[in-house]
């Protein structure tokens, strides 16, 4: 196999880890969403996000220290080996592309002295050879033409953009008229808010599941900060994507 990613794992996959007891000496990660009634915390482009935004407020770790072992560690938990479309996702072999992964973690550098212009050094990391292509050439097979699916669209996004736009939904339900420029009946617009929803993916799907995976969903869509930690984590990993 050729042609495959390492990428952040999003709430949607199967094969999700996640860290129990964090920061204890009691500390593990396995694929077991609660243990002892607690939760784990889900590793996932979320959680790389959020560990993003805390590393660049704290301390540079140094590399070969116990914590950023730990946290390098933590960081490959949440990232998986994506195989192009169509291959077996039960391929032994992604495994052990994973096992063989090493996750480096650096750091952007600023400095600032008084009455000087900051001096800064930005690290851009270049994909491995051909990553970028065979993703490019699939692109360019699509049609010219608006309505594409564009990259990083996963099912999360469209809910959240559905729930962006819904009051905007609402706002359009209350002003349409049917031919006669009467409003349209109360009816008529629940029945088209719910086609909405039945095409679009409604809140209350997730807000009822017993799917913790879509619980964690519920839970990003009512909060600004979860989605930009999310946000961070995909940009950051799935540039090859």
């Amino acid at each position: 196999m050729k042609n495959y990613i390492i990428v952040g794992r999003r709430l949607d996959d199967d094969d999700i880890k996640y860290l129990h007891g964090a920061g204890t000496e009691n500390e593990t990660v396995d694929m077991n969403a609660e243990k002892d009634g607690v939760a784990g915390i889900p590793l996932t482009v979320e959680f790389i996000g959020r560990t993003m935004v805390e590393l660049s407020e704290g301390e540079r770790l140094q590399e070969g220290t116990p914590e950023y072992d730990r946290m390098a560690g933590l960081l490959k938990h949440a990232m998986t080996v994506r195989p192009p479309t169509g291959h077996d996702p039960s391929d032994p072999e992604l495994d052990r592309i994973w096992e063989k992964t090493t996750i480096v973690i650096d750091y952007d550098e600023r400095v600032s002295e008084e009455g000087q212009t900051d001096t800064n050094v930005r690290k851009l990391v270049v994909p491995v050879k051909e990553t970028l292509a065979f993703r490019a050439d699939e692109i360019a097979a699509m049609d010219n033409t608006p309505g594409f699916e564009p990259p990083l669209s996963y099912e999360l996004d469209r809910r959240l953009m559905k729930a962006h736009f819904g009051s905007l939904f609402h706002d359009i339900l209350d002003d349409a008229r049917d031919s006669n420029d009467a409003p349209l009946s109360d009816d008529v617009k629940q029945a088209l808010g719910k086609l909405i929803d039945e095409r679009l993916g409604s809140m209350e799907d997730l807000a009822n599941s017993a799917d913790p995976a879509k619980q964690n969903m519920y839970a990003i869509l009512n909060s600004p900060v979860s989605a930009f930690h999310r946000a961070v984590g995909i940009y950051i990993t799935e540039m090859c994507n």
